[in-house]
């Protein structure tokens, strides 16, 4: 509530107290971070994500805490390599995907960012869409062969997935 309010150093000293009391709780730490990102400390709060996945490497929680920390302190790029992770490790995430495009097309990875609105959109249902954005991302790795033999066979997926789901 003090943070909606925007008395984030109160909110924050409180979180320092919980803190102290509950030194290995991840939903203490989790806390502080999202506190912080609230409060605009977005340097601090990926320092403190990035402590956590120290400990507790591939933690989703702590990795779209990083993320978000990252991105909004603007260092888009930073943040594309985690939520890339994160997508490995849970590829049925329409939320991740879609993190990722977002981080991916501001840090002006456009490849990237259509692979992942391509994912995103499959998952949602959306295999017209999904399709397109995967021609996009097959027009701009054109020089790579490997690359597009994985788009082309994506792309063979997903259409017969449309015809499997879709009347």
């Amino acid at each position: 509530a003090l943070s909606r309010a925007h008395e984030h150093a109160d909110a924050l000293a409180h979180a320092a107290e919980l803190q102290a009391r509950l030194p290995d709780d991840l939903y203490v730490s989790l806390l502080q971070i999202e506190l912080l990102i609230a409060a605009g400390e977005h340097a601090r709060a990926a320092q403190l994500a990035e402590a956590g996945l120290r400990v507790n490497p591939d933690n989703t929680p702590y990795a779209l805490y990083h993320a978000k920390a990252l991105a909004q302190g603007r260092r888009h790029a930073a943040a594309v390599p985690v939520l890339q992770r994160q997508a490995q490790l849970h590829p049925e995430d329409a939320d991740i995907w879609y993190e990722l495009a977002e981080a991916a097309g501001l840090a002006g990875e456009i490849r990237t960012l259509h692979l992942a609105r391509a994912e995103y959109f499959q998952l949602v249902g959306r295999y017209d869409e999904a399709l397109k954005q995967l021609s996009y991302a097959q027009r701009i790795g054109a020089e790579d062969p490997r690359l597009q033999a994985r788009i082309t066979q994506r792309a063979t997926d997903i259409a017969r997935m449309k015809e499997r789901l879709e009347p």
